[in-house]
C-alpha cells in the first residue's frame, strides 16, 4: 500500500437495523441491514438473504411497519460475506478511521460482531486499511455540544432504512463541521 494513499483520519456514518427479541438467559441479536456513507459521500446499503420476516414481526411487531415494510425484495438481499465485502470495498486506508453512529453502542456491536468481534474489525482494519486506529463515536457527542443540528428532519417513510439513516447523519455532522470552521474576518468598509 503507498503511503501517499493512507489519510491521516477518515470519517464514515454508520446505522444497522436489527432485532433482539427477548429470550431467557440469552442475548440474541438479529442483523438485518447495514448503511454506510463515507464523509466523501460514498455509500453502500446491504440487507442480509434469508431474514425471517415473519418470526422478527411476530417478536417485535413494531418491526414489521417500521422496517420489514421498507427492505428492498428478497432478490436485492446478500449473504453476510457480501455485507464484509462492501464495507471494506468503502473504506478507504486511513490511520485512524472514525466510525460516526446515532445510538452507535448497537450499531457499532452489530458492525464489529459482522467481522468477528471488536478485535477482529481492528485487526482487518490494520491489515487492509492500515488503520492504527479505530474510533467509534456517536452522534449525540455534537448534540451535547453544539445543540441539534438545525437541518430538515427525514420524512417517516424514508426513516429506518440503514443507508437513509446513516445518510442523514452524514448531513447532521456536515452541518456540525460548518459551525466549527473559521469565519472569515470582516473586512472594514471602503477597503474590500
Amino acid at each position: 500500500m503507498d503511503q501517499a494513499d493512507i489519510a491521516p483520519i477518515r470519517r464514515y456514518f454508520l446505522d444497522t437495523e436489527f432485532a433482539d427479541p427477548e429470550a431467557e438467559g440469552v442475548f440474541l441479536f438479529y442483523f438485518i441491514s447495514l448503511g454506510l456513507v463515507s464523509e466523501d459521500g460514498d455509500e453502500f446499503y446491504g440487507v442480509l438473504e434469508g431474514i425471517d420476516e415473519d418470526f422478527l414481526a411476530e417478536k417485535k411487531p413494531w418491526l414489521k411497519d417500521n422496517v420489514l415494510a421498507k427492505l428492498p425484495p428478497p432478490e436485492q438481499r446478500v449473504s453476510l460475506e457480501k455485507i464484509r465485502e462492501g464495507v471494506l470495498n468503502l473504506i478507504k486506508p486511513a490511520k485512524v478511521i472514525e466510525i460516526w453512529a446515532t445510538n452507535g453502542s448497537y450499531d457499532n456491536v452489530g458492525l464489529c460482531r459482522l467481522f468477528g468481534g471488536m478485535d477482529k474489525l481492528r485487526e482487518i482494519l490494520f491489515e487492509k486499511k492500515a488503520a492504527e486506529e479505530v474510533v467509534f463515536r456517536d452522534m449525540h457527542e455534537l448534540h451535547r455540544l453544539h445543540g441539534p443540528a438545525r437541518i430538515a428532519g427525514m420524512p417517516e417513510h424514508e426513516k429506518h432504512i440503514s443507508v437513509n439513516d446513516a445518510r442523514h447523519d452524514k448531513r447532521q455532522h456536515d452541518y456540525y463541521s460548518a459551525l466549527s470552521k473559521p469565519k472569515p474576518p470582516l473586512a472594514a468598509p471602503g477597503l474590500a
